[in-house]
């Protein structure tokens, strides 16, 4: 898997991003948000959450993700398939 730290975008295209908004416990807590031509569409902007003692491994939209190591401000994570399964 490929481990990512910093964000890609590409200018004036559809994008597809899961945002960390933190921890609480053993909760993890991130927002998904659609972009077209750089501007967020609020109807497609959703919270979701990921408890770690039911696993490591976060499937949201297609795109599976494993926690490899987070606290309150940061996540280190690796990328298994991106958004509509692609490896």
């Amino acid at each position: 898997h490929i481990i990512v730290k910093e964000f890609r975008q590409a200018k004036d295209t559809f994008q597809q991003s899961i945002e960390y908004m933190g921890r609480s416990g053993d909760v993890l807590k991130f927002i998904y948000v659609e972009f077209n031509e750089n501007m967020a569409r609020a109807a497609f902007n959703r919270n979701f959450q990921v408890d770690l003692k039911e696993g490591k491994t976060v499937n949201y939209k297609g795109a599976e993700i494993e926690i490899i190591e987070a606290d309150n401000v940061q996540v280190t994570y690796g990328i298994k398939k991106y958004f509509g399964g692609a490896r």
